[in-house]
């Protein structure tokens, strides 16, 4: 006997649904047939509009409450939702935070994919603007975001993304210390994020722009220590 959770329950009912459309749908003319592959494979506007409610109302809640103490049924009451559909998309809580976090990673990959540099590690300033730019693109999001149970984790994501970029050419680079530089890099970037945390939180009297300048300032002051 199979025992079957909530959310494989969901999962079921939502397969037998789109079982039964394509079962109708053997009759039609070809030009409006399709396939429940191609039904699955694209979610429709229900699917997208239920997701975007339950990940808002975990947001809104992140920002209230410890995330920590955030329940699915905290979720779907924020969200007028049922239990049903939480599990139909996510297999607990935790899930949508790491679903945000995932693809904010993506979209400032692909800011800064967009991002032509010369001589990075002499002109650090385009990579900061760019991504002063994404999060002024997202703000609303970002700052709940610093609010998430998962923050520390998606920090040290961030942190590993902007090091790799500033450094992604070091062995090319007139660096006589590239230990040292690596130190240098690493505390300031952890920095510059500590800054951004800052800012997303209003507890730093700095706009981006400012803050952005200054850590760029003291890189550029920093760089000939190791050349």
């Amino acid at each position: 006997m199979i025992i079957m959770t909530q959310g494989l329950k969901a999962q079921w009912l939502i397969f037998r649904k789109m079982r039964k459309k394509v079962q109708m749908c053997e009759k039609c003319p070809d030009f409006i047939k399709y396939s429940w592959r191609d039904a699955m494979a694209k979610p429709n506007r229900s699917v997208l509009r239920s997701k975007s409610m339950l990940r808002k109302a975990y947001i809104e809640l992140s920002t209230e409450k410890d995330a920590s103490k955030i329940t699915v049924v905290d979720v779907v009451n924020r969200a007028d939702l049922s239990r049903n559909t939480f599990y139909a998309h996510y297999p607990d809580v935790n899930a949508i935070a790491e679903e945000i976090e995932n693809e904010f990673i993506q979209k400032i990959n692909l800011y800064l994919d967009q991002t032509l540099f010369s001589q990075k590690l002499n002109h650090p300033l385009p990579l900061l603007r760019r991504f002063e730019q994404f999060i002024r693109s997202d703000e609303e999001d970002c700052r709940m975001l610093v609010y998430t149970q998962n923050y520390p984790v998606f920090l040290e994501k961030l942190k590993k993304l902007f090091i790799d970029r500033l450094v992604a050419n070091i062995d090319d680079e007139p660096i006589r210390d590239k230990y040292g530089f690596l130190v240098f890099v690493h505390v300031l970037v952890s920095g510059l994020i500590e800054l951004y945390t800052l800012y997303l939180k209003s507890e730093i009297d700095l706009s981006l722009a400012q803050i952005n300048e200054e850590i760029n300032k003291m890189f550029l002051a920093g760089i000939p220590l190791y050349q």
